[in-house]
């Protein structure tokens, strides 16, 4: 699907579908924001300081020196203490953004997602290489409604396999030497299911983010997706309250997950 939808499309920008530079097409290749959007797209795109939480990766606010005031509550808290360890997002989230994601993910863009992809493999092969990818679950009236899972979508991306380039960078970074061979990355694993079909995230206020207390995600244990003693990376689009991924975390934690951290694209 991804593939079909670039084929008149890697000359043009992504989103906007202005002609992109002659100069950019050799990058193609990479599949990044850098070649795949224009200059103004790309501007769109802000990363976030690098004064973040480090737990959750929020901008630090005054009087925040080394953990933000959310991170603190959330690990006071005797049910959510330790269940997700660290989360890790790239941008923020703003008015732009809000009109990028509206068409990526209500609208059936589902090729926008591309853009994301070098980013999330830069990020995976230096940081999560033994992380089992677990994409957060839509429910299925969700899943019909918008006709793909975003985030499963974004996972697909990090299972796989790796360019040689892409594992020679590995061996650099992390200064080891093997058999090319043998890097390879962990297959995705749907562990979750959604059996509450919430209202939207977008249109709910804070407080109803922060006080809905029915878990919407059952485990799904099987053989061939057991999460014991897996390392595991839940990916998603957005970082808000957190509240979501905790609840999945929880649910992965329930099913002794030996570690669960999250990548989201924007906080």
């Amino acid at each position: 699907m991804l593939r079909g939808s670039l084929r008149n499309e890697m000359k043009h920008c992504l989103y906007c579908l202005a002609p992109l530079p002659e100069h950019f097409q050799w990058k193609n290749v990479f599949l990044s924001e850098t070649t795949l959007l224009c200059e103004t797209c790309r501007n769109m795109f802000t990363p976030l300081p690098k004064n973040v939480c480090p737990k959750c990766s929020k901008p630090l606010q005054k009087g925040e020196e080394t953990q933000c005031h959310d991170c603190i509550r959330w690990e006071k808290s005797t049910h959510w203490k330790g269940i997700l360890e660290h989360n890790t997002s790239f941008y923020v989230y703003n008015d732009d953004i809000k009109d990028f994601v509206e068409r990526w993910k209500y609208r059936g863009d589902a090729a926008l997602a591309l853009v994301f992809k070098e980013k999330l493999r830069r990020l995976y092969l230096q940081n999560y290489v033994d992380y089992y990818p677990v994409p957060i679950p839509l429910s299925k009236e969700r899943f019909t409604e918008r006709g793909f899972n975003q985030s499963a979508l974004l996972a697909s991306f990090l299972a796989t396999p790796y360019t040689i380039f892409e594992k020679l960078q590995w061996m650099r970074t992390h200064r080891t030497y093997r058999k090319l061979k043998e890097i390879a990355p962990q297959p995705v694993l749907h562990a979750l299911r959604r059996n509450i079909d919430e209202k939207k995230q977008s249109k709910k206020s804070r407080y109803e983010r922060l006080t809905f207390t029915k878990n919407p995600f059952v485990s799904v244990s099987s053989h061939e997706v057991s999460v014991k003693g897996k390392k595991i990376l839940l990916i998603d689009d957005i970082y808000t309250t957190g509240m979501t991924l905790r609840k999945a975390a929880y649910r992965l934690k329930e099913e002794e997950a030996a570690s669960v951290r999250s990548i989201t694209l924007f906080r």
